[in-house]
């Protein structure tokens, strides 16, 4: 019966392993933490594979515009519910290369910034949301919060 537990724990922990191993994505991993809840947004390499390119030294604008961007991430900030929010400001969008700038494959994304309304003086919560040159939004990875301290936002 241990060895029985014993396997399964493993297989578990490598399968949770596996999903979040920063070298299966290619954007690095984006944390945000909320309410006791880790958001974990990143692009995975077989994403990133069959992504489109843009150039901004040929192409004038980017396939997918700044607008449709903040559509795609209000859209998803909707869906997080929180009791008595005081709402979330949008802090930025910005076009970050998706590799870093030393990669030469041309993929970009938007990342979409928005701090929750909280007192002046407490600690800002950021949620980030990841935009691909292909009109889609990523989804992230929602799991209880692993870390030992957590910033708690008021309800």
């Amino acid at each position: 019966m241990k060895t029985l537990f014993l396997v399964l724990f493993l297989c578990v922990a490598a399968a949770s392993a596996v999903e979040l191993d920063p070298y299966n994505y290619k954007s690095g991993l984006h944390y945000c933490y909320l309410d006791g809840m880790r958001y974990t947004f990143a692009i995975s390499n077989a994403d990133y594979a069959k992504m489109r390119k843009w150039n901004p030294s040929e192409d004038a604008s980017p396939p997918v515009t700044p607008k449709r961007a903040l559509e795609l991430a209000r859209a998803r900030l909707a869906r997080i519910k929180r009791p008595k929010s005081p709402g979330w400001d949008l802090v930025r969008i910005s076009l970050e290369p998706i590799g870093g700038i030393s990669d030469p494959n041309g993929k970009w994304m938007y990342v979409v910034t928005f701090y929750l309304h909280i007192n002046v003086f407490g600690t800002p919560v950021a949620m980030n949301f990841i935009v691909t040159m292909d009109d889609k939004l990523v989804e992230p990875i929602v799991e209880p919060e692993k870390r030992n301290q957590s910033f708690r936002t008021p309800p």
